[in-house]
């Protein structure tokens, strides 16, 4: 499945306003701790958006909320007069690509759950 809109928004985010801690940790081999952070990110707008929608606003709405509040507006980037300097091209692709792959990965491993839970009920009947 790859990225969704809200992870690569939370990401971009993030190369904007926080590219030392994400150069840090792309450096340290620890793109599992900044994966988890834009994972509880999204979790936590995907919340909201539902319950938007819950209360009557519509999806494009809901979303639109919810992509907002993962790109605040009030980050470095925007309110800084001298914003942090920007990760390379190149180190946003490494990150990308890394956390790309760490999502293709959690996709096997879902997929592969379903496959299993869909064959146990006919063991299950068969024995």
């Amino acid at each position: 499945m790859a990225f969704d809109d809200l992870q690569r928004a939370r990401l971009q985010w993030m190369f904007d306003n926080q590219p030392e801690w994400v150069k840090e940790l792309l450096d340290k081999g620890k793109l599992e701790v900044l994966d988890q952070s834009i994972l509880n990110s999204v979790i936590t707008a995907i919340n909201m958006e539902n319950k938007l929608q819950e209360k009557g606003m519509n999806y494009a709405q809901a979303h639109d909320f919810a992509v907002e509040s993962l790109t605040p507006a009030d980050g470095p980037y925007f309110t800084d007069p001298q914003p942090p300097p920007p990760l390379s091209q190149e180190d946003q692709a490494r990150v990308r690509a890394a956390l790309e792959a760490r999502e293709e990965a959690r996709d096997r491993i879902v997929e592969r759950e379903k496959k299993r839970r869909k064959k146990q009920p006919r063991q299950q009947k068969q024995s």
